[in-house]
């Protein structure tokens, strides 16, 4: 968490200040603009050219030199299943965590089996070959295949056990949700899902009145010290449970909470 303060002492614009601010390039202020990382006066700012006065008050959150090291969390003959990082497109990009996992392990056959947010973390499971692929994409389809999440979100839900069931571009989206801390600011949930539609528990919680920590897609004005503290949104895939397609047996695998998700979880006293 890298969150600096500044008083503004004259009038300029907004990426001539963080520009100035950081000691950075004109475009790499455009960057941090871009990735939602600039509050005036603790509203969220991305306008380049959004006037300064005097006395405003700009907080940056300059991004983190993290590691980008993939864990590996189980391995057999038909697949792998690893904890992604943060901050990693999954696939259908260059430099995607399925490129990288192809020249990893040497194998232009590799798939991953299913998608997570550039910004969320943890289990994924990755075919070896197309056949593998395949029979996964058999099981999603069947709800074969059980998910489980973590988050922290804003406010205190009323209910400590609660599910949506409302549509996500017409299609059936059911998300369960168990608050498993909170204040009066802040709730540490896990989240089971028997749909997975695209941002799913994203939506869902902003529909509730919850809005993810740190997401700046859904969660535009929340000018928290928490939120701010933020360099992605604060969702990580716990657990994946299922049937072995190929050898009927019973596979659970957790990945370890990521360290952001950790120092969070602690600066909202959870």
């Amino acid at each position: 968490m890298a969150l600096q303060k500044y008083e503004i002492e004259r009038s300029l614009s907004l990426i001539e200040a963080v520009a100035d601010l950081g000691e950075l390039s004109k475009s790499k202020a455009k960057s941090l603009l871009n990735d939602k990382r600039v509050w005036v006066n603790g509203k969220r700012v991305w306008m380049s050219k959004h006037a300064l006065k005097r006395g405003d008050l700009v907080e940056i959150n300059f991004p983190e030199n993290k590691s980008r090291e993939i864990e590996l969390l189980y391995e057999d003959d038909y697949f792998y299943i690893i904890n992604k990082p943060p901050g990693v497109v999954t696939n259908l990009q260059n430099g995607s965590l399925e490129e990288v996992l192809r020249e990893k392990y040497n194998n232009k056959n590799l798939w991953v089996v299913h998608r997570l947010d550039k910004d969320t973390s943890g289990c994924l499971i990755v075919a070896k070959n197309n056949k593998v692929f395949e029979v996964f994409k058999n099981l999603f389809s069947e709800q074969g295949l059980n998910k489980k999440y973590l988050f922290l979100a804003s406010g205190n839900p009323k209910e400590k056990n609660f599910s949506i069931s409302n549509p996500i571009h017409h299609k059936t989206a059911v998300s369960h949700f168990k608050v498993l801390d909170h204040t009066d600011r802040h709730c540490f949930i896990e989240a089971t899902i028997e749909t997975g539609r695209k941002h799913q528990i994203r939506k869902h919680l902003l529909e509730a009145g919850h809005p993810v920590l740190g997401d700046k897609l859904y969660d535009k004005k929340n000018g928290t010290e928490e939120a701010k503290a933020c360099d992605r949104h604060m969702l990580h895939a716990l657990e994946l449970s299922f049937i072995h397609p190929f050898e009927s047996r019973e596979i659970t695998v957790q990945s370890p909470w990521p360290e952001d998700f950790r120092a969070v979880k602690k600066l909202c006293r959870l």
